[in-house]
């Protein structure tokens, strides 16, 4: 038996080409397109096909005409066109779908046992690593506490900051991430995920007017 036995089945064409069938025909008809689109082509021979359609061969004598016109003799097998193609796009789609299926699991795998890299957070940054200037602010360099860190080191770690950015910058803290994180720090704002150093600027500035205010 096929591995997906289903058919399209479009009730306008059927009923366009079977509408001189009687009920007991179509019931045999369909019987008959059952077994085609599960099996393969239908068996050329009386007995088999009243079994197949599920009566007797004197009844199956009442419906054969009609019905026999529906197929072609091919040998030992009755064939139809429809069916065929309609089998034929079935297969398609079933390897379609197996060899996406395959891709996807190739991809999945290969991904799976893919070294990823996870960047380790070391807490505060130090201060004296020179880095390039970037837009954004990496996730490593927002500042946190953890319970190893007393109160003191974290003021510590703010008055070198400011203190680096006031000598590096004549004041103009704005000029330089370096002197932006710097600031932020002193007015206790922490860059927060996916923010540029633009953004944590002008938040020191809202900072800063709001104070004054």
């Amino acid at each position: 038996m096929s591995e997906s036995p289903w058919f399209r089945l479009y009730p306008a064409d059927y009923f366009a080409k079977t509408g001189r069938l009687t009920r007991s025909e179509h019931g045999a008809y369909l019987l008959l397109l059952l077994h085609y689109y599960s099996i393969g082509p239908l068996p050329n021979n009386d007995a088999d096909l009243a079994a197949l359609a599920k009566c007797s061969l004197k009844e199956w004598a009442g419906v054969k005409p009609r019905i026999w016109s529906y197929f072609r003799e091919d040998h030992a097998v009755l064939r139809q066109d429809r069916c065929d193609i309609e089998i034929e796009h079935r297969n398609a789609l079933i390897e379609q779908k197996k060899t996406a299926g395959s891709i996807g699991g190739k991809a999945k795998h290969a991904l799976k046992h893919t070294p990823q890299h996870t960047p380790q957070h070391t807490g505060w940054r130090n201060p004296s690593k020179s880095e390039p200037e970037s837009e954004y602010i990496p996730e490593c360099d927002v500042p946190y506490t953890s319970h190893d860190q007393t109160e003191d080191e974290i003021n510590s770690y703010l008055n070198d900051k400011t203190s680096a950015s006031s000598k590096s910058g004549n004041g103009q803290w704005w000029k330089s991430n370096q002197g932006i994180e710097a600031k932020a720090a002193q007015l206790g704002i922490w860059p927060k995920p996916g923010e540029g150093w633009p953004q944590l600027k002008n938040r020191c500035f809202d900072e800063i007017n709001q104070r004054k205010g």
